[in-house]
């Protein structure tokens, strides 16, 4: 039987020394609960709109292309609203065509 050996990076303790100082500063006390209402949200929309609770595909890799084009199209729908909100349509329109110009690639299509 062979053992397992699991090695840390050189950096890690230096890293978690800096976690934990910064985590009880007076600032990252305010900012922390608010977590919930900006990032942690969004993965709470995604799972409970776009059936992120349970996989329908096998294999990591499938998964992964799938969560990647269901929050590829969540920001795309977000960057919508602000696209209504502002003036500079033009911008928006180019970053849009970028956007699917990649993921066509991505997807195998021909450009």
């Amino acid at each position: 039987m062979l053992a397992s050996v699991i090695t840390r990076h050189v950096w890690e303790e230096y890293r978690e020394e800096v976690i934990d100082e910064i985590r009880h500063t007076p600032e990252w006390k305010e900012l922390y609960p608010k977590r919930k209402e900006s990032i942690e949200r969004v993965f709470g929309d995604c799972k409970e709109h776009h059936n992120l609770r349970y996989t329908r595909l096998r294999g990591l890799q499938k998964n992964q292309h799938q969560a990647l084009m269901i929050f590829a199209c969540h920001n795309l729908k977000r960057m919508e609203r602000w696209s209504w909100k502002t003036s500079s349509n033009s911008i928006i329109k180019r970053m849009f065509s970028i956007i699917f110009r990649i993921f066509k690639n991505r997807l195998g299509g021909s450009d």
